[in-house]
């Protein structure tokens, strides 16, 4: 009843650019139409099933009665400004130019039978409504690798794992010493275990009050590299360095299970760059991705996003590393 055609067929399609094509629609018989029309759809596949995200719809013909045997092209064109096609470990993103025709609903009715017409049971009465649809799948890149960040300042978060992983460790090495030590020391092992796990909640609560004042900002400084800024240290004068780094993360939220589990995979990180003089606020240059990579894409339980990390040594003798997600898009 309804299919979609574009103008011209290409192996891969570019962001910001104007495309064209046409809706044809066949009746053999009379058909009155509530809607008819044509929508752009980012859909996420993985691991985990699929979600679709509706970027663009419109409506071609609006409450229409078509003759018989009408056979009519209706021609549209579309613009896609910010998704990209993206096939990775846990996930990828698809992205279809569909076409789609909605009939007006109408009602069947399912005569009560046996016992239940018996007793005096009603007709069950069902509303359907029908739709078709036909869909073309389009490979979406940028043209060029021309990144942009929001213009906005970021705090920081505590990167929880490295805390998590030291914790484990020590209380694994008491765990270990435990089998070693006669049983009247037991009591010791597990008050220290106890003191490092209240230890190491209280250091993850230091460290966020110690960093909350911090600010974090990006801007970008030529289509090759941008800087990374981190303003408003106020106790920047017990920092002996710090250095900043960036990975590109695909991340996938797995809900099959009793509790929520996130997948995710590193597409990208690049090189560590480090400064050693400290002041109330610090510069680092960064270079942006040598391939093409997304920029950012994010729907329910799927996203592709940077993570800017920052590590700050302390004293010479301590270090620790804070985190923020950022989503960066592609300019037009």
């Amino acid at each position: 009843m309804v299919t979609i055609e574009l103008d011209s067929y290409s192996e891969v399609y570019h962001l910001g650019e104007v495309y064209r094509g046409q809706v044809l629609l066949q009746v053999d018989q009379e058909q009155t139409i509530n809607r008819l029309g044509y929508r752009l759809i980012v859909e996420s596949r993985g691991l985990v099933g699929s979600q679709q995200h509706i970027v663009l719809q419109k409506e071609l013909l609006n409450r229409t009665s078509i003759p018989a045997g009408t056979n009519r092209s209706i021609p549209f064109e579309f613009v896609n400004n910010q998704y990209e096609s993206y096939r990775g470990k846990n996930v990828s993103f698809l992205i279809r130019i569909e076409a789609f025709v909605e009939l007006p609903p109408r009602a069947e009715v399912t005569p009560a039978k046996g016992l239940g017409k018996w007793l005096g049971a009603s007709d069950r009465t069902t509303v359907k409504q029908e739709r078709f649809d036909d869909s073309i799948v389009l490979r979406y890149q940028s043209l060029e690798a021309k990144y942009v960040f929001p213009s906005e300042e970021y705090s920081l978060t505590v990167n929880h794992q490295a805390i998590i992983l030291i914790i484990g460790i020590l209380i694994g090495l008491l765990i270990a010493i435990s089998f070693s030590v006669p049983d009247s020391y037991q009591g010791y092992i597990v008050f220290f275990a106890f003191a490092f796990f209240i230890g190491g909640l209280g250091l993850y609560y230091w460290l966020g009050q110690w960093v909350k004042e911090w600010r974090l900002r990006l801007e970008k400084i030529d289509e090759k590299q941008f800087e990374i800024q981190v303003n408003n240290i106020v106790n920047w004068k017990s920092i002996t360095s710090l250095s900043a780094w960036y990975e590109i993360e695909e991340s996938v939220i797995d809900r099959r299970g009793t509790s929520p589990n996130t997948l995710t995979k590193t597409i990208f990180q690049s090189e560590e760059t480090i400064q050693k003089n400290i002041g109330k606020s610090v510069r680092l240059r960064q270079p942006f991705p040598n391939k093409n990579h997304p920029a950012s894409l994010t729907m329910t339980d799927a996203k592709i996003h940077w993570l800017i990390k920052i590590k700050v040594r302390l004293f010479s003798i301590l270090s620790f590393t804070f985190e923020r997600s950022v989503l960066p898009n592609k300019a037009k």
